[in-house]
């Protein structure tokens, strides 16, 4: 997940704007660097589990990992025991999904759904690599492919944000509606994939994290 953090405080700089927008965007700046910190303190105690561990040996969680290439040639399915540790790890990052959704609803809607579209991928590529309807290098490879993604998304999001500044408050509204939306594949997706654990007898138990809006606050519940 540490690969998924890098980079992405440089996508989200804005710039141009006149002197009230500034000031907007200068506060903007420094919740999406508070955001992004919470979100690596988190991530970071995920990566330092014997889960991971053991998992970080056929996938791969960070860009600068050396050996990538190799992952991604991965063509083999993947353990029982691999599949195990994969439900095990979905479990584990549930909290920091859930931290990573409720700090950047503080921001802007916009980034929720981005952040819900991406956790959603994730969790449909875990379920199909349990499955086994994909191979571990296709797993890394759609990984890849969605960091790469997301960081532009990001990027776009904040240049959407100041394009609509005139219209902030019905543009506000619209993006709400779609990151409820992309909550609720979230949400459907998360249970697929707890199926999925209860089938292989996993140890830990399924988590589910259900998210949505009361009036202006986005509200987040784990169970």
């Amino acid at each position: 997940m540490k690969k998924l953090l890098l980079a992405l405080l440089v996508s989200a700089v804005l710039a141009g704007c006149a002197t009230q927008a500034q000031q907007k965007y200068k506060q903007l700046e420094m919740q999406i660097g508070s955001a992004f910190r919470s979100m690596d303190g988190c991530y970071q105690h995920v990566m330092e589990t014997p889960t991971v561990h053991r998992l970080s040996e056929i996938l791969s969680f960070d860009v600068n990992d050396p050996r990538t290439v190799e992952k991604l040639a991965l063509k083999r399915f993947v353990t029982e025991q691999e599949a195990k540790d994969i439900i095990d790890f979905s479990v584990l990052r549930k909290p920091c999904n859930k931290l990573a959704i409720e700090k950047f609803s503080e921001i802007h809607p916009e980034y929720v759904a981005s952040l819900a579209r991406m956790f959603s991928e994730a969790d449909a590529d875990l379920a199909k690599a349990i499955n086994k309807e994909l191979t571990i290098g296709d797993v890394n490879q759609r990984g890849d492919d969605r960091y790469n993604r997301w960081q532009a998304e990001f990027s776009q999001i904040g240049q959407r944000i100041e394009s609509q500044l005139d219209q902030a408050h019905q543009y506000e509204l619209t993006q709400r509606q779609i990151a409820t939306q992309s909550l609720r594949t979230w949400a459907y997706q998360q249970q697929l994939l707890n199926n999925q654990q209860q089938l292989i007898n996993a140890t830990k138990r399924p988590i589910t994290t259900n998210c949505q809006y009361i009036g202006n606050i986005l509200h987040c519940t784990q169970f």
